[in-house]
């Protein structure tokens, strides 16, 4: 059994954090929110081979509607240049996540889990300790 991927620390910091935004103005709000979906597209540019191809060359934040949609089906089929983290292999996530003996077991450092394919094909998805402290704060206390 791998560690844990919660992380009490973090999340009482992202609990700290959700409290805090919520009583900022909207103007800060809408700063903060521009900042880190920057970052986010960065990290997304920087780590992955099929966002590079995808994203545009320029900061886009600011003009979002610039960022094509993309579609579960494309990304799955697009799997080892999407991830951005070269450890983890489609079909070892699609093996750990298979049965229910594993359910709330990390794996590799993440948070492993697939959908049920309700669109059209299941998507497995990943988070880590960051993503997910930032997850749960937001549903513990909003």
């Amino acid at each position: 059994m791998s560690a844990p991927v919660f992380d009490a620390l973090r999340f009482q910091a992202a609990s700290f954090d959700v409290i805090a935004a919520s009583h900022a103005p909207p103007s800060l709000l809408a700063q903060r929110q521009t900042s880190r979906l920057e970052r986010l597209l960065q990290a997304a540019q920087q780590g992955s081979a099929f966002y590079r191809e995808r994203l545009p060359a320029t900061p886009v934040a600011a003009d979002f509607a610039r960022v094509q949609p993309v579609m579960r089906d494309e990304l799955m089929q697009r799997f080892a240049d999407w991830v951005t983290d070269p450890a983890l292999q489609l079909d070892e996530l699609r093996g750990f996540t298979a049965g229910l003996a594993r359910v709330g077991e990390g794996f590799k450092g993440y948070m492993a889990w697939e959908s049920s394919g309700t669109s059209g094909r299941p998507g497995v998805f990943v988070q880590d300790a960051a993503t997910l402290a930032v997850y749960d704060a937001l549903e513990a206390v909003r």
